[in-house]
C-alpha cells in the first residue's frame, strides 16, 4: 500500500484476512491505525510539554486512547468513529488556522491516517462476510 492509497489489492486483502491473528502490529491495518493514534497522542503530549500546543489538546486526545484499543481489537464502530473524529479535528484545524498557515499539512495528515482507518475497516468488513458465510 502506498502511504496515500486507500485501495487494498486482492493479494493484500487476502493476506490481511487469512493471517489476521498472526500479523505483527506493524503489518496489519488495524495495528498501524492503533499505532498512528498512539503516536499522535504522544506527539501532542510532547508538544504540550514544550508549550507548542495548548494542554486542551492533550485532554481531547484522551478520547483517542480507548478508540485505539478497540480498533486494535477489530471493532468496526471504533474505526468509523475515529474516521469521523479525525475528519472533524483536521477540518476544524484547517478552519481555525485559515489565513495563518497552509492547510496542506493538516490535509496530508488527514489523508494518511484516514487511509489506514478505512483500510482497517475494509479488512473487518471482509472478515465479517467470511465468518457470516461459514455460520
Amino acid at each position: 500500500m502506498s502511504i496515500f492509497s486507500w485501495k487494498i489489492s486482492e493479494e493484500d486483502m487476502k493476506t490481511q484476512v487469512e493471517n489476521y491473528n498472526n500479523l505483527k502490529i506493524t503489518e496489519s491495518y488495524r495495528g498501524i491505525s492503533a499505532l498512528l493514534i498512539l503516536g499522535s497522542m504522544i506527539l501532542i503530549v510532547v508538544l504540550a510539554k514544550l508549550d507548542m500546543v495548548s494542554y486542551d489538546a492533550v485532554y481531547g486526545a484522551i478520547i483517542y486512547l480507548p478508540l485505539a484499543f478497540f480498533i486494535w481489537k477489530g471493532h468496526r464502530w471504533a474505526m468509523i468513529v475515529m474516521i469521523g473524529l479525525w475528519t472533524f479535528e483536521k477540518g476544524y484545524q484547517v478552519y481555525a488556522t485559515a489565513g495563518e498557515s497552509s492547510p496542506i499539512v493538516a490535509i496530508i495528515w488527514w489523508a494518511i491516517f484516514v487511509g489506514y482507518f478505512v483500510n482497517a475497516l475494509k479488512v473487518e468488513i471482509a472478515r465479517k462476510k467470511i465468518t457470516a458465510k461459514t455460520v
